[in-house]
């Protein structure tokens, strides 16, 4: 009977999945949740572009020593571009961003969340987490910049606007996103 229960104990134990064993990264508006350092590098190489820090980078000294420096400089400054596009700046505003490194890890965590299946997830945002969960394989700064608008909007205002508002403030951020590359904008 004992060894049964051990069995059973140990079986659930080995089958608690995706990020069982998790490292994180913090920069000033994120904390990046991965489970490998290559899912950092591999994220770092899909964030293309640097947004300015806008005075922040001469306090922060950031430097590009690796590719952890170089991926929070890059969040840090899509956040402030995001909060700067939509005009809204909240208060002690940090978001969790969680890294998968597969289609199948994503769908898996969240048919255990929520409890039904979900295909093709690139990126979603989930207001109750305050996260961002990415899948590196298919992500950009351009969808990372449209799950980031839904976190700034739902912190921004007490009562939410409905998802149809909240879509098209983050098509706005997308769509001037796109017109205002890093070397365009003037800082």
């Amino acid at each position: 009977m004992k060894l049964k229960l051990l069995t059973i104990c140990l079986f659930f134990l080995v089958s608690i999945p995706v990020f069982s064993q998790q490292f994180e990264l913090s920069t000033i508006f994120s904390k990046i949740k991965y489970k490998d350092e290559t899912d950092v590098k591999e994220f770092n190489k899909k964030i293309k572009s640097v947004y300015p820090l806008k005075g922040l980078d001469v306090i922060l000294n950031y430097k590009y020593e690796n590719s952890f420096n170089e991926l929070c400089r890059k969040i840090d400054g899509l956040i402030l571009r995001v909060e700067e596009i939509l005009d809204m700046h909240p208060v002690a505003f940090k978001i969790n961003i969680k890294i998968f490194s597969s289609k199948k890890d994503m769908e898996k965590y969240f048919l255990k969340e929520f409890g039904y299946r979900k295909k093709d997830l690139i990126a979603f945002y989930v207001p109750a987490k305050n996260t961002i969960y990415v899948r590196i394989d298919k992500i950009n700064e351009h969808i990372l910049a449209h799950e980031i608008a839904h976190a700034v909007i739902n912190r921004n205002f007490l009562i939410k606007p409905s998802e149809k508002i909240q879509e098209l403030l983050c098509h706005y951020v997308d769509i001037n996103l796109k017109k205002t590359h890093p070397e365009n904008v003037p800082y």
